[in-house]
């Protein structure tokens, strides 16, 4: 009987191990570039801003450097500051 909880309070903590956390689904699922922009807000950010994780994937735009953000006319985002 006492053996039960053990089992129980084991195979969550496995599952919950295997679990990626969001940041890491992020990172797998962002698209290659040195920087994530906002097609709609015209923001531009680090791949891991936790404010590009939120960004829709229709408008979703990755772009090669800060300079071609700047030339599309995006902003830098004030939270990661890429």
């Amino acid at each position: 009987m006492k053996l039960l909880p053990a089992l129980v309070l084991l195979s969550c903590s496995l599952v919950f191990a295997q679990t990626p956390s969001p940041a890491a689904k992020a990172k797998v699922a962002s698209p290659v570039g040195e920087v994530v922009a906002n097609k709609e807000s015209k923001v531009f950010h680090k791949p891991t801003c936790k404010l590009a994780v939120k960004i829709k994937a229709e408008n979703k735009a990755s772009l090669a450097s800060k300079a071609d953000a700047a030339k599309d006319g995006y902003k830098a985002c004030k939270i990661c500051k890429p």
